[in-house]
């Protein structure tokens, strides 16, 4: 991408708050959020599940307007973190996680001379409503869908796989909004699940005139492990 030439009450309940989320500022974000995980925490002790989770990313970064020449190819990175999950009704719970994500993407442009490889370390915290399709025991099937806020923690970008200079990196912005669908499979303490998280917010945040692009979008699918600590 570089330039080398120069988630008791039902559910409905909290939509408005999601709604908020989505739409207010950074500061507010984390004010939301955090009111979020209280609601969560102030559900029955007993009834609330933490886990740890682990897996892979496969990302992409997605251009527009899409530049002749270029190849835009997906990187692999880890994701890892902790999730607390607290029922709201019979088969729907509010799932809020803590995540370390790496996301990025590695852009080929022959003509042009670029092989660039964008790194993006997020702190993602995605807030999810949680529905059973399969309620067990012993197996539980449960899709999963909500907002998932990304907070830039690192960024890196190489050239032809040796780093490049600061001022020849591409920036992005510090805050990233997607929303994230998938599904788990729990089967005693283990948990198994696959997330597409579709980037909705524009993360560039550098001059058009010298990279041709004036928007970049995330694109994240993810396979994941999970063990659980509570229950």
């Amino acid at each position: 991408m570089g330039n080398e030439n120069v988630r008791r009450g039902s559910l409905a309940s909290y939509l408005p708050l999601l709604l908020e989320v989505i739409v207010c500022q950074r500061g507010t974000l984390i004010a939301s959020v955090a009111g979020l995980l209280v609601v969560a925490l102030g559900a029955s002790a007993a009834a609330q599940t933490i886990a740890v989770k682990a897996g892979i990313n496969s990302s992409n970064i997605t251009e527009s307007p899409q530049l002749p020449g270029d190849t835009l190819q997906p990187n692999t990175g880890v994701m890892a973190g902790v999730s607390l999950t607290a029922p709201m009704g019979r088969h729907s719970a509010l799932q809020i996680e803590g995540l370390f994500s790496r996301k990025g993407n590695t852009l080929i442009n022959g003509e042009a001379g670029i092989d660039s490889k964008l790194t993006i370390d997020y702190l993602e915290i995605p807030v999810l409503a949680s529905i059973h399709v399969i309620s067990g025991p012993p197996i539980i099937v449960r899709v999963n869908v909500g907002p998932a806020f990304g907070f830039k923690l690192h960024r890196k970008e190489t050239g032809f796989g040796n780093a490049l200079p600061e001022d020849q990196q591409i920036k992005t912005k510090g805050f990233d909004l997607g929303i994230a669908f998938g599904a788990e499979v729990e089967h005693k303490a283990l948990i198994v699940g696959a997330r597409y998280t579709l980037g909705t917010s524009n993360i560039f945040d550098d001059d058009p005139a010298i990279y041709g692009v004036d928007k970049l979008t995330n694109r994240v699918f993810a396979v994941y492990g999970g063990w659980l600590l509570h229950k």
